[in-house]
């Protein structure tokens, strides 16, 4: 199953809280909007410190805490109404999993583990509504600030962006290699979870037969091969998720490092102050700061 459609899938259990999806669409929305703001006061402020101007003096400060004020409430109802739908999401989904399994019937117990089957009502269920809240508003977020910040440098200096272009697709092919291997590493984990917590069960549940046996050895093999097992599974998915970043980061820097050299030339020929090349600067790292969330 592709990503796009099991996202689809998910989005399905998401239509009933609609509404509060999309509220939490506007708080980022809003943040976006605070972290544009704020790169584009950069300009005036710079600008009033070369030229001083005493009405800035008045109207600066206050636009500059209210954007703050703004961008923390949009933070706020954004983080808090994309935890509340995938809280819903979860349960939700559990209780459509505890109805599946009081139906199923006498040989589907009999054929899969009763660990693995616990695992699918907590982890699985667990990690959809990871799915449902941090996935979906990382991917939201970052894709509303990408497109603003491109839009922001495009007005103020399109030569400099189109340099942007460049970088772009390869993050986005970092980001594809990596994100598809972190799924099937997540797939492994949900399936040796499974299978240590059934190997924990028998050996709780049948612990009087273990001793009466001498067990103990046999018992003791099994549970600390199945945690190496999701230990090992764990650490591949660690070892995934930090190469992603700093990768991407790389390939970003490079064309940084071009974007600025170009800009110095610009200054020197006059095309270009120190206001807008702060800003263009600030503006820049908020869209690195996304690229690098996305990965």
């Amino acid at each position: 199953m592709s990503g796009l459609h099991l996202y689809r899938r998910l989005l399905a259990y998401v239509r009933p809280y609609a509404w509060a999806f999309g509220i939490s669409v506007v708080g980022m929305l809003v943040v976006t909007a605070g972290d544009l703001m704020m790169a584009y006061l950069v300009i005036p402020i710079v600008r009033n410190f070369q030229n001083p101007d005493p009405h800035t003096f008045t109207w600066l400060p206050v636009t500059l805490v209210a954007v703050f004020l703004l961008r923390g409430l949009g933070s706020y109802v954004s983080d808090y109404g994309m935890a509340w739908t995938g809280h819903r999401v979860v349960f939700d989904l559990r209780r459509e999993l505890v109805d599946k399994l009081l139906r199923l019937p006498t040989s589907y117990y009999d054929e899969h583990a009763s660990g693995t089957v616990q695992s699918k009502l907590t982890f699985d269920a667990h990690q959809l509504a990871s799915a449902a809240s941090a996935t979906i508003a990382t991917a939201l977020r970052g894709t509303f600030a990408i497109v603003g910040s491109i839009g922001f440098l495009l007005w103020l200096n399109w030569r400099l962006t189109l340099l942007v272009f460049v970088v772009v697709p390869l993050i986005v092919l970092i980001t594809r290699y990596f994100s598809r291997r972190l799924r099937r590493i997540a797939r492994d984990i949900q399936t040796r979870t499974g299978a240590l917590t059934h190997t924990l069960e028998e050996m709780i549940t049948g612990h009087r037969i273990v001793r009466v046996f001498g067990g103990e050895d046999y018992e003791r093999e099994r549970a600390v091969t199945a945690a190496n097992a999701l230990r090992h599974s764990m650490s591949k998915q660690a070892s995934a998720g930090a190469a992603s970043t700093p990768l991407a980061v790389f390939i970003a820097a490079l064309g940084i490092g071009f974007i600025v050299w170009m800009a110095l030339l610009q200054s020197q020929d006059g095309r270009l102050d120190v206001a807008v090349f702060l800003a263009y600067t600030l503006a820049l790292s908020t869209l690195l700061d996304r690229l690098k969330s996305l990965s």
